[in-house]
């Protein structure tokens, strides 16, 4: 690194993912109570050099919770230039499950006491929430249907 570097870097926005793993209407959620953070968090942190949102959700799964996800979507993009440690770009992914977590709990909706910097995750993972329920719903309802006129 030259000496122009250090400079240079603290003048770029990093990309985060934070990670909305979703199932069966329930998203997976992380408390901390430590000297830094009180509340509830989602998930995530720096995309790394090289990775694509598929490949940092795996590792941020991974390392957070101890299982693996696959990558569906994104769900939200922020701007975060009033983050307390750097100025960062934060994509929200949705992502499936495809392990059981080591940690974490499943809520059916995100608490009020988020830590700061994931409180603008709370209206689009609940809008999410929502709508998958309301699908699941349809389906059971027209399934029930079905049923009825065989």
């Amino acid at each position: 690194m030259g000496p122009a570097y250090v400079p240079m870097i603290s003048k770029l926005v990093g990309v985060c993912t934070a990670l909305a793993i979703i199932r069966n209407g329930k998203v997976l959620l992380k408390e901390r109570k430590d000297q830094y953070y009180q509340g509830w968090e989602a998930p995530g942190g720096a995309q790394g050099p090289g990775e694509n949102y598929a490949d940092a959700a795996k590792r941020h799964a991974k390392e957070e919770f101890g299982m693996e996800v696959r990558f569906i979507k994104i769900l939200a993009e922020f701007d975060n230039p009033d983050n307390v440690r750097a100025h960062d770009h934060t994509v929200l992914l949705l992502c499936e499950p495809l392990s059981e977590p080591k940690d974490g709990e499943w809520l059916d909706k995100c608490p009020e006491n988020m830590i700061p910097e994931h409180q603008h995750y709370r209206p689009v993972i609940d809008a999410y929430l929502a709508k998958s329920l309301l699908i699941e719903n349809r389906k059971s309802i027209s399934s029930f249907y079905d049923l009825e006129n065989i």
